[in-house]
């Protein structure tokens, strides 16, 4: 008879027998799996605006678009780090071994900064790769390579943020005490080194190379710019030294034109208990408090209904109005309407002809034409003026290029980066309050004014135009002062959802404006010619006097881009802080009686 096998063998046959099905399972479902992407470096380490940045590897699939995400630190000359940053593009695969990506404007910004003040930026960090799975429940295909090095330099500087950088660089070399070679791709090399200089003490000697300052790899003479005000930090590469050698100097007697970085949550403190101290301690000036008054006395006889019509018309004026809508959200859903260098002008153009055309239909007499274009003249000056303020400050004319520049937080807006444009700013949109005001068939409607149907024939087509080119005028001004159709970075790369958000956006910000517009207008009665000169001679050219001397003067005294993000916090405070005590203010008198005067007084 048979022996029969041991008690608990079969037991154990049955297990490895799972164990070895569980595994050849699980080898044919990797066989079935497609291969991982594997990226292995990232060439060249050193790109300019528009160059090919080569991404090698194995297992990249021919035909499809790679999504590439650089995530890590970027330093910029001058301009501190910016941690944890996530930068998304597109590549495109041409063999599988190999992933262009072209550096494009919008890209050059991400790493470098916006246009006015971009600098060259070193990124520290991870690139990734990844393509969408062909099967709708799998995961991505994915290749990632880590501490990843990458300059980037930007296409074009401004001269005069070029001028001083070199000045700081310049500066700061003398306060070290060494003189300096022609730049190569290790560095700065050093020539000499002065006696008991801060460099010597530093035991930094000639033929030592500058290698990185603050963590920025010094590629030029404007990278030699400190973020601190207190310490840089300076790598030195000696001899045939792979890494530099970080070594901490304390910048106590440097000298430097610039804000320091460090002060910019000391100016926002400052500044917000600046505006505190003047909106809701101080008592308010005359003029203010006479304005809440005139503004609760039209809002207790105005009703929603009335400001709608006021605003956008009724009937054939509300299809004009929002036809205009329209035109105007067509400027966000692409690069440009007609061209990039008219889109800009052929605004102004068409908002300062229909405004000056409203003026010539209600002029009356004799040599009508001569007369309002003498009325019209100086305000539309004083707003060009504004304009070309602005083009300086930025170094820019496209209409694209003066929205891109911004960003979508009320705080980085052109008008609240700098007291120069916050005063180009407020002398654009007073110069069109002015032209409104001087006897303006819209202003006389809004908040309550004369009904749009029981004015006479003469003024509605008036009225129709100025309403037109207030609105065009203010979304020339939104454009350019108040972020456009900025709600993010780089939103044109985003779904046409995105690109509908950014059109509504942009209209709703231009009726804003021209309701702020025409509403102040209608608080007073119409000025007349020599009120409206007085207000742009003894207002108007002062501030717009005012911005030209601090253009001139932010020449030689850049700011940081902390420090203008400071300045710009502060600002929006200030205006939400007086929006909101004019408010309360208003509300308060609604709830007392409207005085009346007796008549046997």
């Amino acid at each position: 008879m048979t022996r029969l096998l041991p008690a608990g063998f079969s037991f154990a046959a049955l297990v490895l027998f799972a164990v070895l099905v569980g595994l050849g399972a699980t080898g044919c479902e990797r066989d079935l799996t497609p291969p991982l992407v594997e990226l292995t470096s990232v060439e060249p380490r050193e790109v300019d605006t528009l160059d090919r940045l080569e991404l090698r590897g194995t297992g990249f699939p021919q035909g499809r678009r790679a999504r590439v995400t650089f995530r890590g630190d970027v330093r910029r000359a001058g301009e501190g780090e910016v941690r944890g940053i996530t930068i998304e593009t597109e590549g495109v695969v041409a063999s599988p071994e190999r992933i262009e990506v072209v550096v494009t404007e919008a890209l050059e910004e991400r790493f470098c900064g916006r246009p006015e003040h971009a600098a060259h930026a070193t990124f520290a960090g991870d690139v990734e790769v990844a393509f969408a799975s062909s099967a709708p429940s799998a995961p991505p295909l994915a290749g990632e390579k880590r501490g990843i090095t990458l300059d980037v330099r930007p296409g074009s500087v401004r001269p005069d943020v070029s001028e001083s950088r070199t000045r700081e660089a310049t500066r700061f070399l003398s306060f070290l005490g060494v003189t300096v070679g022609t730049p190569s791709p290790r560095g700065m090399p050093i020539e000499a080194v002065a006696v008991g200089s801060v460099a010597e003490r530093h035991g930094i000697a000639a033929g030592d190379v500058l290698a990185s300052l603050d963590g920025l790899r010094v590629l030029e003479l404007t990278d030699l710019v400190p973020i601190s005000a207190r310490i840089a930090q300076v790598g030195i590469r000696r001899g045939d030294a792979a890494a530099p050698e970080i070594r901490p100097i304390t910048l106590v007697g440097y000298a430097g034109e610039r804000i320091p970085s460090e002060l910019a949550p000391a100016l926002v403190v400052a500044g917000l208990a600046l505006a505190a101290l003047l909106l809701l301690v101080l008592p308010g000036p005359a003029v203010l408090v006479a304005a809440e008054v005139r503004v609760a006395s039209r809002v207790r006889r105005t009703t929603w209904r009335s400001l709608c019509l006021a605003l956008f018309g009724a009937g054939p004026v509300a299809v004009v109005s929002a036809v205009a809508s329209v035109l105007v959200g067509t400027f966000a859903l692409g690069p440009h309407v007609l061209a990039p260098e008219l889109d800009g002008a052929v605004l102004l153009a068409t908002s300062l002809g229909l405004l000056f055309v409203a003026r010539l239909a209600l002029a009356k007499g004799r040599f009508a034409f001569v007369k309002a274009l003498w009325r019209f003249a100086l305000p539309a000056v004083l707003l060009l003026g504004s304009l070309v303020g602005v083009v300086v400050l930025v170094g820019g004319y496209r209409l694209s290029e003066l929205v891109r520049i911004q960003g979508g937080a009320p705080w980085t807006h052109t008008a609240a980066r700098s007291p120069a444009a916050a005063a180009l700013a407020f002398v654009y949109v007073a110069s069109l309050l002015a032209i409104t005001r001087v006897r303006g068939a819209a202003g006389e409607a809004a908040l309550g004014g004369t009904a749009p149907a029981t004015r006479s024939s003469a003024k509605r087509p008036a009225e129709v135009l100025e309403r037109l080119g207030v609105l065009l005028a203010s979304a020339l001004g939104a454009a350019v002062f108040f972020g456009g159709w900025q709600i993010g970075q780089d939103a044109t790369s985003h779904g046409v959802g995105v690109l509908l958000l950014a059109a509504v956006v942009f209209v709703l910000k231009s009726w804003v404006i021209a309701a702020a517009v025409l509403a102040s207008a209608s608080l007073g009665a119409s000025w007349s010619w020599t009120e409206a000169t007085a207000f742009s001679i003894r207002r108007l050219l002062p501030a717009l006097l005012a911005a030209v001397l601090l253009l001139a003067a932010s020449r030689h005294l850049t700011p940081p881009a902390p420090v203008e993000a400071a300045f710009g916090a502060t600002l929006v405070a200030f205006i939400t802080l007086l929006a909101l005590r004019t408010t309360w203010r208003v509300r308060s008198a609604l709830g007392r009686p409207e005085p009346h005067a007796s008549p046997f007084l």
